[in-house]
């Protein structure tokens, strides 16, 4: 449950560069299973197996907010160095949050309970994009493209919708956008534990248990055309 901070340091200009304990961040009561460090923001995100979210500053190394607890064990995040937006994933909930936590969207992935995210990224590269896209790695080997789209959009709802919280203490708060399924990507036959999106948006990068590694090309102005026709 620690967050360990490191820093590299060289004595000498002949001298080897060396790891140097920073500090240890302490707020977690089980094991850190997820990290993120946004140096844009300058915060680092951590997630547990005790159900937790936790924010800190990368500056002072301290502690800043924890989000809403989960549902089940936190197994993955992600954190959008253009828009600060830190996407979670706690069994089969996806939901994605601000800078100063509060929940944006959130999505029921699956209609298997045990389809757990394993896996995050998402695009940074919004020059042209009118929306945010999000892609979830899966225990079925399933990789999903999701769509963020505004409440207010009128757009068909998936079926993966569930309840509008997808299980979290959020009190009065209605999230102002949805995940909307857009694509499922499917040829890993293990699950899905790594994922890498190009800042270009032309190739999506996932590995899974198994020891696979697939490259999905995505078709010139593929995710811009789906944006123009709705």
């Amino acid at each position: 449950g620690l967050l360990c901070v490191w820093r590299v340091v060289k004595d000498g200009p002949r001298a080897l560069r060396q790891l140097q304990s920073e500090r240890t961040l302490c707020a977690h009561t089980a094991k850190i299973t997820s990290l993120h460090v946004s140096q844009p923001y300058m915060m680092i995100v951590s997630g547990s197996d005790d159900c937790t979210v936790i924010l800190w500053d990368l500056s002072s190394l301290v502690f800043v907010r924890q989000l809403p607890e989960f549902p089940s064990p936190v197994s993955a995040v992600y954190v959008n160095d253009l828009t600060g937006e830190i996407a979670t994933a706690a069994g089969v909930t996806l939901a994605v949050w601000s800078i100063n936590g509060d929940c944006l969207a959130v999505v029921n992935t699956s209609q298997l309970p045990s389809d757990f995210i394993l896996s995050l990224t998402g695009c940074t590269f919004s020059d042209w994009l009118e929306a945010n896209w999000y892609v979830s790695g899966h225990q079925s080997g399933a990789v999903k493209v999701w769509k963020m789209v505004h409440c207010s959009e009128d757009v068909v709802p998936t079926k993966m919708t569930g309840n509008l919280t997808g299980g979290l203490n959020l009190g009065d708060e209605v999230p102002e956008y949805r995940l909307v399924l857009h694509k499922v990507l499917k040829f890993h036959k293990h699950p899905v534990t790594a994922l890498h999106l190009t800042s270009d948006l032309k190739q999506l990068l996932s590995g899974d248990s198994g020891g696979h590694l697939v490259s999905w090309m995505l078709p010139d102005e593929s995710l811009k055309s789906s944006i123009n026709q709705g």
